[in-house]
């Protein structure tokens, strides 16, 4: 009697000790869902993409929805749409996944448009006059790179600047632009930055790349000043017998100190009172008069900047 008993004790704990013991490794599927981009910008494609190393998605039944968009089929694994226009907006994207022996796994992410752009150019460095574009660095030029976005509040931004991967400054309050030198041989700078602002984060990142060093000469009346619709390549106009040329070394960095070096018809030319700016009788016969230009920045090791002509009289 007590044997019957005691074995019926058993099989019931056996039974609620597997019932137990099942349960307890009843754990969903495992599926990820990412966004690329994560910090979409307005009108930007968006394309989310499920994945999951437990379940085979390309036999699941997948349905997504996207306000009123929505688009279902086996092996849907990604889904493409396009960020409002409206900076701000959130996104929200759901998934329904039915896997192949029926269990449903529901997915949903959750982003927000952001409208942050950037720009970069060279500060503090010599263009042709008049110019208005971008100025574009040579090495050892002073650059700044700045976050652009009209409704951006400094007071609850927080920004974390990084060059080739090291971090420049970071943290609350700081200017939404970084100030930095070119001093590397690397051909490009790499600049990233991380946006924080009330509960929302960005990612921007460019690459600045550097031009070689140049001269571009002008001609120079001392009536009519500088003429600017082109400059010099070959053939330049004389006024009363004289001939100027205006050299302006491209990119250099705004200071004092350079060392500079005229070469007319193979002879040097002491500096006169503007060095960038030579003066000179035009030959009595026609032909052609070689002129070069050195330009060297003393206050930098690779700021050199040659030119060239050959004038036709």
């Amino acid at each position: 009697m007590y044997r019957y008993l005691f074995g019926i004790l058993i099989i019931v704990f056996l039974g609620f000790y597997s019932v137990s013991f099942g349960q307890s490794f009843n754990i969903p599927v495992n599926v990820s869902i990412e966004a690329s981009p994560e910090d979409p910008e307005p009108g930007e494609n968006v394309v989310i993409t499920l994945s999951s190393y437990e379940a085979d998605l390309d036999i699941s039944n997948i349905k997504w929805t996207y306000e009123s968009n929505t688009k279902s089929g086996f092996g849907e694994k990604t889904f493409t749409i396009k960020a409002p226009n409206d900076s701000g907006r959130q996104i929200n994207v759901t998934a329904e996944i039915t896997l192949a022996d029926g269990e449903t796994v529901n997915k949903q992410i959750n982003l927000i448009v952001n409208s942050y752009d950037i720009a970069w150019e060279a500060v503090n460095t010599k263009n042709a006059p008049f110019y208005l574009g971008k100025r574009i660095p040579i090495r050892e030029n002073n650059i700044r790179v700045a976050v652009i976005n009209p409704n951006i509040n400094s007071r609850t931004t927080s920004y974390t600047w990084s060059k080739n991967g090291k971090v420049l400054q970071s943290g609350k309050g700081i200017k939404n632009y970084v100030d930095f030198k070119n001093n590397e041989f690397n051909k490009e700078e790499n600049i990233s930055v991380k946006i924080s602002s009330n509960g929302t984060t960005a990612e921007r990142n460019l690459s600045i790349p550097f031009t070689a060093t140049k001269v571009s000469f002008f001609e120079y009346s001392p009536l009519f000043g500088l003429n600017l619709g082109n400059s010099i390549k070959e053939t330049v106009s004389s006024y009363e017998d004289i001939t100027s040329v205006l050299a302006i070394p491209i990119g250099k960095t705004k200071n004092n100190n350079a060392d500079i070096n005229w070469v007319l018809s193979n002879k040097e030319v002491a500096n006169q009172e503007n060095p960038y700016l030579l003066s000179f009788g035009i030959p009595s016969e026609s032909g052609i008069v070689p002129l070069s230009i050195t330009i060297e920045n003393l206050n930098s090791l690779y700021q050199i900047f040659k030119g060239s002509l050959k004038l036709k009289y």
